[in-house]
């Protein structure tokens, strides 16, 4: 971006995030009629496709990122999940990636179990367990241990905890179809 460009960009912001302009009340104590004023707002800058296409949209709490970082997420989960799936074809691969398959069927009870744990364990202090902010280390041992009681628990039930009380709540509420 060029410095006037930039400079543009910084004033039309800051005029959308101006507060606006108090509305006077008359001598009786009643508003005027009259809509309140609105601040002039300088022309929008003319910002090159090229900058559009890598600009993101923050807001409080969400991550930034580009169209084109979000293109680029999508297609790459989505052809991890294709090879994940052809190689699920092969009966090798097949029972090699049977701890995932079990941890995917139990999705909503992990959710739930990670969001507890998150919350409790490592909201407190700079990274709970000890450990930095960035570490990978409680997610490594959460991945681990899902994984393993994921692949324990399928053995002996058909579904996760969360997943069967959802499933006996719908069948429950939920009229059986006939025909």
């Amino acid at each position: 971006m060029t410095g006037r460009r930039c400079d543009e960009t910084v004033i039309f912001q800051a005029a959308l995030m101006a507060p606006p302009p108090p509305v006077p009340a008359a001598a009786d104590g009643v508003l005027p009629d009259a809509p309140p004023v609105m601040p002039e707002l300088p022309p929008m800058p003319k910002v090159p496709w090229a900058e559009l296409w890598a600009m993101s949209k923050p807001g409080p709490a969400i991550a930034e990122y580009s169209t084109l970082q979000l293109l680029w997420m999508v297609g790459v989960s989505l052809a991890l999940l294709g090879g994940l799936l052809l190689l699920t074809e092969r009966a090798y691969w097949e029972r090699a990636l049977w701890p995932l398959a079990a941890m995917g069927s139990m999705a909503m009870t992990w959710y739930f179990v990670q969001d507890v744990i998150t919350n409790h364990f490592l909201g407190q202090g700079p990274g709970g367990f000890g450990h930095a902010p960035q570490s990978l280390v409680p997610y490594a041992l959460f991945a681990a241990a899902a994984l393993t009681g994921s692949a324990l628990w399928r053995r002996f039930f058909r579904r996760g905890p969360l997943e069967a009380l959802v499933h006996r709540t719908t069948t429950a509420v939920a009229p059986r179809r006939r025909g």
